[in-house]
């Protein structure tokens, strides 16, 4: 849904001037960096169903279109950092996929509906706000959602150094954060940008190595659901 009211935003049939900053489209979600990252969460999903899973043709051909406009969804939000996270993990999960020569159960209806999507999110990435944000790339130390960023990550640090093994306590970043704020940083910070920096603030180093711990244990979970599992379609979920 999101995805077609924004395809309506940048063909300007609808209006987005509720949404600041107005050049991002997609608007009829609260963050664009949070609607990206749910769709990063799903892209992966629909494409291990459309790959390996026993679907119908029908079934098959719907998983695809609403894949692509998940995809467009994503070109629409904006969000920087959910591109390039899925732009890497798409070239290792493809890297995977090769070297174990993965037989991909193709269709026309489902072929039609990849091409489709192609062309339509070249199209949108060469619309010029798209364009424009993803160039921002190339000059991020210039950029200045970075640099706020950068001054958030300096602040939090001296609140690390505070309290290093225990933290300052769950949900105690808002109410610290301000002993150590940066000049030039007026608005509420509640939230670090960084989920390491966020963590080791409250947490401490305690909490950090129980996250890894936890993190570990996912993904010693998934290595052996890809290796060990006979049934492909739990192959490509855990990839």
């Amino acid at each position: 849904v999101v995805a077609l009211v924004g395809l309506l935003q940048v063909f300007g049939v609808l209006a987005h001037g509720w949404w600041n900053p107005p050049q991002f489209v997609a608007a009829t979600f609260v963050n664009h960096n949070h609607f990206a990252a749910y769709l990063e969460l799903l892209l992966p999903l629909g494409f291990a169903l459309w790959l390996q899973a026993p679907l119908k043709s029908s079934q098959r051909f719907w998983v695809a279109v609403c894949s692509s406009l998940m995809a467009i969804g994503l070109v629409l939000s904006c969000s920087r950092g959910a591109w390039v996270s899925l732009a890497i993990a798409t070239a290792t999960g493809l890297g995977w996929l090769w070297t174990k020569r993965a037989r991909v159960v193709w269709t026309w209806q489902a072929g039609l509906i990849i091409v489709a999507a192609i062309g339509a999110i070249g199209f949108l990435i060469s619309q010029p706000p798209i364009f424009a944000r993803g160039m921002s790339l190339l000059d991020v130390p210039n950029d200045p959602s970075f640099q706020s960023r950068q001054a958030m990550w300096q602040g939090t640090w001296q609140l690390v150094k505070e309290h290093p093994v225990v933290g300052h306590g769950l949900g105690s970043f808002m109410f610290e954060f301000p002993r150590h704020r940066p000049a030039g940083l007026y608005r509420l910070i509640d939230y670090a940008h960084n989920e390491y920096l966020q963590l080791v603030a409250e947490l401490g180093l305690v909490g950090l190595t129980l996250a890894i711990l936890i993190a570990v244990l996912v993904i010693r979970r998934i290595a052996r659901l890809m290796q060990l599992s006979q049934t492909p379609w739990k192959r490509s979920l855990g990839l």
